[in-house]
């Protein structure tokens, strides 16, 4: 990210490992947010605790519906017995004020900026919001996770939907017979 491109705008960032399927698009949703708000947001989803590790998680204050005030945001998990943490999934519209905080986070993590240490640092001069938008999300950056929204986004595709489909369940009726 370059300041110089960006100057006193808002600006999205989109984590190329996270897909979201959604209706309209999370991002557009948290747009419409930021339209009324004129804040940073974090693009966030309840998630299991196992994934916290690989996405970060926000401690918020409830403010209402979808939307959140945040009191912290980290990269660990949240301690066990709580519920399900809400979890950091690949969608911000920052403000630039950002750009300050991601400088000093790259200087000291040897040239990885550390996006999350820098907008834990944003929350102590403007407020930072996070918007569980509505829609599904598919972590690709997991083995799993791509699979899963390959399967999904093929299923669903008005060309090759109806013949992926039938694939799908010849194969899984040949792995049933082979499984006896």
């Amino acid at each position: 990210m370059r300041r110089s491109l960006i100057g006193g705008d808002a600006f999205a960032v989109i984590r190329a490992d996270e897909l979201i399927d959604a209706q309209p698009g999370a991002l557009a949703q948290m747009a419409d947010q930021y339209r009324r708000y004129h804040c940073s947001i974090v693009g966030a989803q309840r998630i299991a605790l196992d994934e916290a590790m690989r996405c970060g998680v926000v401690r918020c204050h409830a403010l209402f519906g979808l939307l959140s005030q945040v009191a912290g945001i980290a990269a660990n998990p949240a301690p066990a017995g709580l519920p399900p943490p809400l979890g950091v999934v690949g969608r911000f519209i920052l403000t630039p004020r950002v750009f300050e905080h991601l400088e000093a986070a790259a200087a000291l993590a040897d040239g990885e900026i550390a996006l999350l240490d820098a907008i834990a640092h944003l929350l102590h001069q403007e407020q930072v919001l996070a918007y569980e938008f509505i829609g599904t999300r598919y972590d690709c950056g997991s083995k799993l996770g791509y699979l899963k929204a390959t399967l999904a986004y093929g299923l669903t595709h008005p060309e090759v939907g109806p013949g992926f489909a039938a694939f799908l369940q010849a194969r899984m009726a040949r792995s049933l017979l082979c499984a006896e």
